[in-house]
């Protein structure tokens, strides 16, 4: 009891730990070297979602189980049998919605541990629980998985309503609608536009009818790969930057006139949201592990 009482003090009162290395070169000054082990039981990453079928947390539903599993439990089923702490929390950068892939550098989230037995541990065993997360499924892979400091959840938190997000996505126009790529395109606005956004009505169960007002940005429509067509031409690839906190598919469709102004109203004529890609988090946390990946929705 002891011991966990002092430890627990360093891990509150401590937000420096100082590394000692044989050579100057080996020295890493990032604020979340992993060198040399540590004592912290706060851990960073970023996670990437491939899966159309696959909820960020457990998907639980009066009491009743949706689907298998979740990405929560898939990252930290290998931490479990290296760590053995008694309890988790899972912390992220927002979440996407089940049918949506998180592609790009990933998601960033954080795990703290709740009373680990194992608190010293090296850069090579976070490796170790890196691949074999990334072995263990096809639908989640994790990168950039690095210490935390307690201090720094507040940067997680405050990216949660700061971030801007890029999304691609795939939309279709109704088949009697005869508008060409450049059409659409000169329709779309140079400069940002600000959205009033109603609650969804997908989410009217489970949360409170507010208007908010979020802006979206950097609006494009690409033409859909022709090898994927089907020999349609209705579907085209759109894309767009985001404020945290915007619906994207409500302000394609617009959710009965409750988003406003909507891409439907923009370009005038009924449009629809197929697929879904967050693209990126502009969110450079942990430092350095953002990259502008670029991936077809498909």
């Amino acid at each position: 009891k002891i011991f966990v009482l002092v430890r627990r003090n360093i891990q509150e009162n401590y937000s420096v730990l100082s590394l000692s290395c044989k050579k100057h070169d080996e020295i890493n000054t990032a604020p979340h070297a992993l060198n040399k082990p540590s004592l912290y039981s706060y851990f960073i990453g970023r996670y990437n979602k491939y899966s159309r079928e696959l909820p960020q947390t457990p998907w639980i539903i009066d009491g009743v189980r949706k689907l298998d599993t979740s990405i929560e439990e898939i990252i930290i089923e290998p931490f479990k049998k290296i760590f053995k702490f008694d309890d988790a929390k899972f912390y992220s950068s927002g979440r996407e919605d089940v049918d949506t892939r998180m592609l790009g550098s990933g998601r960033p989230f954080a795990f703290e541990f709740v009373n680990p037995r194992k608190t010293i541990f090296s850069h090579e065993e976070l490796r170790s629980v890196e691949a074999a997360i990334n072995s263990s499924t096809q639908d989640v892979r994790i990168n950039s998985l690095s210490l935390l400091l307690k201090s720094d959840l507040k940067t997680l938190k405050e990216g949660e309503d700061q971030k801007t997000k890029t999304y691609r996505s795939v939309v279709v126009i109704p088949s009697d609608v005869e508008m060409t790529l450049d059409v659409l395109n000169g329709k779309l606005p140079a400069s940002k536009v600000t959205l009033s956004q109603k609650t969804p009505v997908r989410v009217l169960h489970r949360r409170s009818n507010a208007l908010r007002k979020r802006t979206v940005s950097d609006l494009k429509f690409e033409a859909f790969p022709k090898e994927l067509s089907n020999g349609s031409d209705r579907r085209f690839i759109f894309s767009l930057v985001t404020e945290a906190g915007t619906y994207v598919k409500e302000f394609v469709h617009g959710d009965f006139k409750r988003t406003t102004p909507s891409l439907k109203s923009i370009i005038g004529c009924d449009i629809d949201i197929e697929a879904l890609d967050v693209q990126a988090i502009n969110l450079d946390w942990p430092p350095g592990s953002m990259d502008n990946s670029n991936n077809v929705v498909s």
